[in-house]
């Protein structure tokens, strides 16, 4: 990292499940690692401490926007994790101001009280990739106490999702798809992780 840079740890597993996750699709689709493809990293970012009066560690609303990193193929699958985690933070840092919180807040009430809707926009190589960290353990959750129901539809091949471990001694990584994909995931972290 340059001279003073900081990473947070979510950053560097983020790094290392976008670029497994964009490295099993490229052999899915036998797109060459070192293609100009564009692939994208939509990091769901929790803002309740980033506007300019902090919310409740109690909200429960939802506090949360997207940050996005592109690079091609080529780069992210031939740069060394740290230097991904690296562009992760500088655009977690330049896209999720307090200011541009309020300013996404602004455009999108504007668009549905004209009817619109705002959604978002993926490739058709499927590229795009959301990397979500929850910040409680699942283990946890009283499944059969109220509310009744819970619904995650975040499962999905595109989404790979970081839980705490029951034990507090490192992370599951939820990711989804046919059984070779996911076999191949689990090859791919490990490999990727060891450079």
């Amino acid at each position: 990292l340059p001279l003073g840079a900081y990473v947070s740890t979510d950053d560097v597993l983020t790094a290392h499940v976008w670029r497994t996750l964009c490295a099993m699709r490229c052999e899915q689709l036998g797109i060459p690692v070192d293609s100009d493809e564009m692939t994208t990293c939509h990091r769901p970012v929790n803002f309740r401490k980033r506007v300019e009066v902090p919310l409740a560690e109690g909200y429960v609303g939802n506090a949360i926007s997207q940050v996005l990193t592109d690079m091609s193929v080529r780069e992210l699958l031939s740069s060394r994790p740290s230097a991904v985690a690296h562009r992760l933070r500088s655009d977690l840092l330049s896209q999720h101001s307090p200011t541009i919180v309020k300013e996404r807040a602004r455009w999108l009430a504007h668009v549905m009280r004209g009817g619109g809707k705002a959604k978002m926009v993926f490739d058709a190589k499927a590229l795009t990739f959301i990397v979500s960290s929850w910040n409680f353990a699942w283990e946890d959750a009283a499944f059969d106490a109220a509310p009744l129901a819970f619904d995650h539809g975040a499962i999905v091949p595109i989404v790979a999702v970081l839980v705490p471990r029951p034990k507090a001694d490192g992370l599951f990584v939820y990711a989804s798809g046919p059984q070779a994909s996911v076999e191949q995931f689990a090859r791919t972290m490990g490999q990727l992780g060891a450079r």
